[in-house]
């Protein structure tokens, strides 16, 4: 499945750098929740997911202080 994915990060204000980034890609897949794994570098990752809009899905990774919300809006 084509979905339009949203990558918005967080994280405290450090060396300049933005506190809140945000990225926006095309991507095909089956498991929106593997490609998150991947994106994390992280098999284990603990994430919250939620699918209650038929349209879109929410990914929450919340390794503390750092915060990542991958939406998936299908095209």
């Amino acid at each position: 499945m084509k979905y339009e994915l949203t990558i918005e990060r967080t994280q405290p204000p450090c060396g300049g750098k933005p506190p809140k980034t945000y990225e926006v890609r095309e991507v095909t897949t089956d498991d929106p929740a593997q490609l998150v794994r991947e994106l994390e570098d992280n098999p284990d990752v603990e994430m919250i997911i939620d699918d209650h809009d038929p349209d879109s899905i929410v990914i929450v990774v919340d390794n503390q202080p750092v915060h990542h919300e991958y939406i998936f809006d299908k095209i």
